[in-house]
């Protein structure tokens, strides 16, 4: 396993020269940028720095950011998207901004959670192909899509092309040249990855590629359908990703692009070639690779430099769209006042806008520090940051495990424990040492007896034993796994209305009382849709609810307030809007039973992790604010500059 030696001071930031906007926030903006890399990268055919010249605009900048569930319309009209706020398909007219239902999923109470997921348009852009969760099974599903004269779209009622729960068609990643096959990625029963092969006729079945735990990130045919490029981990102790291409008939398969660096899979265009994201030159930038024939016919060509956060959405004849995320939200520190259910102060940022995306966070046992777990754009592995209880930067931990939500601070004060995924994508408990800045296993999820652990965790007062939430084909388990012996035990299971393990991971959200006693967790109510705050004793026993959540929104926490009289947790109120995104609220329950208030903080949209955690002190509170918001992107001129690049060449 590669552990982080070194301590640094992060100085990274996200430099963007030469921005020029035209208009609204829906308009064209146009964004040169000077630095381009100076070293060539060695790969199997060689490498060679290139700067065409290729024009970057803005189309469209709004409140969604998922784009890893989109795709755009061979025309460049259309985003296909997500409708969090019903869980319907849907999509945006970039010439309008306008913004479109295609599917009319109610989700009302009694019926099982659906909701669409990955999407992406066929080649004649009349089809759309998405992954649809009817809870617990996926499906893969077609929708027929038009648009009448004025650009207002239609869809008929989508068609299940393929639906078997030994096989989860989560991701389709791209339609064949002539629109019969989607090219999907697959999770086995065997919790092995596939790249499959998907009839859009009759739902045949072809698995192309298989693997271990690891996934590609993206996969995508050949311009004449013959072949598949996909990128792929292919070292277990690395995190360097590379490309590879794979012939549908399965009698040729070759690396194309390797080398140090993160390579990620972003197209394959007849006259560009395949175009990838890599960080081989220092930062990330576009580069591309000629292909004929399935082969590399040239060596790799850097495109763009500082390309940061590319989501790539897809070609429109040769120009490439994708997504960034701008805007992240921030966490801040504030005092607060329990009892009476506000803040107590204004509110201080901790971090630096744009250089961290922050996951997760907690406090030291003693107050003095606040750690959390984050993100730069572009680089791997991820950031422990130290801050002091003011929010001052202490130091920097680099470490090659993903940025994660699910961190606790040990009690011994000295290290840290979370839940993540190592560079060879095993999911596991590590300890940190912040004095080494190295990392060591606790337990892998694969060695574990009882099924993936599920949402959060928290770690006993006296440091012995972690806890956390298996989920099972009838519901979900909680677990105490003792860090001495290495052993685990289940507790009582708290029982719910099954819904499948699909959707547990919502519920799975465990907080250890100060005094180690109680478990404080969050479950489906077991004879309506509610969901139910309460508590359990940690050696298993009766639930005791303490509060009730009756909307179908998201919640996190609760936890535990440091005397042990509250509950803390935060509840999602649906906008119902795809340009205003859902609102959080906190509240205040009485531990033992009573009235559930209020707490006034900053709105804060979509937290993938903890929403606050309070001080040791019980009188500061750090929690994450803002909105995190998506842009649309177009890069244009790719054909004609390489085109030109090849005619000087020839001279």
């Amino acid at each position: 396993m590669r552990t982080a030696t070194a301590l640094i001071t992060l100085a990274a930031g996200i430099a963007v020269a030469g921005c020029r906007s035209e208009g609204d926030g829906s308009a064209v903006a146009e964004l040169r940028t000077e630095s381009r890399v100076a070293a060539a990268i060695a790969d199997p055919v060689g490498s060679t720095e290139r700067a065409p010249e290729v024009t970057l605009r803005r189309l469209w900048a709004g409140g969604y950011s998922d784009f890893a569930f989109s795709s755009i319309s061979p025309d460049g009209r259309y985003l296909s998207m997500v409708d969090w706020s019903t869980a319907n398909l849907a999509v945006r007219d970039l010439s309008t901004g306008e913004f479109h239902r295609l599917t009319s999923v109610r989700n009302e109470e009694g019926t099982p959670w659906e909701a669409a997921h990955v999407s992406g348009f066929s080649p004649d852009g009349r089809r759309i192909v998405y992954s649809g969760q009817v809870d617990p099974d996926f499906q893969l599903r077609i929708i027929e899509f038009e648009s009448d004269d004025a650009g207002v779209p239609r869809a008929a009622e989508p068609t299940v092309i393929f639906h078997n729960p030994e096989l989860v068609p989560y991701y389709p990643f791209d339609w064949s040249p002539d629109g019969s096959l989607v090219l999907a990625k697959v999770h086995t029963a065997g919790k092995t990855n596939q790249l499959a092969l998907i009839s859009t006729t009759d739902g045949t079945y072809q698995a192309l590629k298989s693997f271990d735990w690891r996934e590609p990130l993206r996969a995508e045919f050949s311009p004449d359908g013959r072949y598949v490029a996909y990128d792929f981990l292919p070292e277990l102790e690395s995190a360097n990703r590379d490309l590879f291409v794979v012939s549908l008939d399965g009698t040729y398969e070759a690396r194309i692009v390797e080398g140090p660096g993160v390579d990620r899979l972003l197209g394959w265009h007849p006259e560009v070639g395949i175009l990838f994201r890599s960080d081989r030159g220092g930062t990330p930038g576009v580069w591309r690779v000629p292909m004929s024939d399935g082969r590399a016919a040239g060596p790799a060509e850097l495109i763009r430099a500082d390309m940061w956060g590319v989501e790539p959405l897809g070609f429109a004849d040769d120009r490439f769209y994708y997504g960034v995320s701008v805007n992240p939200t921030r966490v801040y520190i504030a005092p607060v006042d329990l009892e009476a259910g506000k803040l107590a102060g204004p509110p201080v940022a901790v971090d630096d806008p744009g250089q961290i995306r922050i996951q997760g966070w907690d406090w030291s046992p003693d107050g003095k520090f606040l750690a959390y777990s984050g993100s730069t754009a572009g680089a791997r592995g991820s950031v422990i940051v130290i801050r002091s209880d003011r929010g001052d930067p202490v130091r920097t931990v680099p470490l090659d495990l993903r940025a994660t939500s699910r961190i606790r601070w040990d009690p011994d004060g000295r290290s840290l424990i979370v839940s993540s995924y190592d560079a060879g994508g095993r999911r596991g408990f590590y300890r940190i040492d912040l004095e080494s800045g190295s990392y060591t296993t606790i337990v892998r999820s694969d060695q574990l007896e009882d099924p993936t652990p599920r949402g959060d965790f928290d770690i006993s007062p006296d440091g012995r034993t972690i806890w956390f939430a298996t989920a099972g084909d009838g519901g979900w388990t909680l677990v105490a796994y003792d860090l001495e012996s290495g052993s685990s035990r289940a507790i009582t299971p708290v029982e719910w209305r099954v819904r499948g393990a699909a959707m547990a991971w919502m519920f799975a959200m465990v907080s250890v009382s100060p005094d180690g006693r109680r478990l404080a967790v969050t479950v489906p109510d077991t004879t309506s849709s509610d969901r139910l705050v309460g508590t359990i004793p940690a050696e298993g026993g009766r639930f005791t609810a303490v509060a009730r959540i009756s909307n179908r929104g998201q919640i996190r926490g609760p936890e535990w307030s440091p005397d042990g009289r509250f509950l803390v947790y935060a509840t999602t109120q649906t906008t119902g809007s795809m340009s205003d995104p859902d609102l959080w609220a906190t509240w205040v329950v009485p531990a033992d039973g009573g009235e559930a208030r209020p707490l006034e903080l900053m709105p804060f949209v979509r937290p993938h992790g903890p929403p606050m955690k309070l001080h040791p002190d019980g009188r500061r509170i750090a929690f994450r604010a803002g909105e995190s918001r998506g842009e649309v992107w177009v890069m244009e001129g790719l054909g004609e500059s390489i085109i030109a690049s090849k005619e000087e060449g020839s001279r």
